[in-house]
């Protein structure tokens, strides 16, 4: 449900352990691709469902949105950066974010964010960073 987006943010607030201006950014990108998953695929149909999944390491956050993979009788719609403001805050939020599975299957978008608003360390990055489709 639409109205299961803040209850995200809030989820990805408590979890992080952050103030709340330091959290923002997660907060934002995790509404951001929550929401995206509601629009864009069978997650936003009756019954659907979302997962979402975070991690910290060293103060850097990886975050994992995954959707109930393409709407019926619909193909799979690779995320990217377009018209609309959505993964446009994503990619100027995060540190790194890319996307895996799809193929009429449930897919995964993923962020790295550094709420200190720092670059991530390499070493970091590396591990927090799956091999598939990167942008940022």
């Amino acid at each position: 449900m639409p109205e299961q987006v803040a209850s995200a943010r809030l989820w990805c607030w408590n979890g992080s352990r952050l103030d709340y201006a330091r959290a923002h950014p997660l907060m934002a990108v995790a509404s951001e691709l929550h929401t995206n998953a509601l629009r864009h695929s069978a997650s936003g149909g009756l019954c659907g469902r979302v997962r979402m999944e975070m991690e910290a390491y060293r103060g850097v956050f990886w975050l994992a949105v995954t959707d109930d993979g393409a709407l019926p009788g619909r193909p799979t719609t690779a995320p990217e950066v377009g018209a609309g403001l959505g993964l446009r805050l994503v990619d100027r939020l995060a540190d790194a974010w890319g996307w895996f599975g799809g193929g009429g299957g449930p897919l995964t978008v993923w962020a790295v964010v550094d709420p200190r608003g720092g670059a991530v360390p390499e070493p970091v990055r590396r591990a927090a960073v799956p091999e598939q489709r990167v942008a940022g």
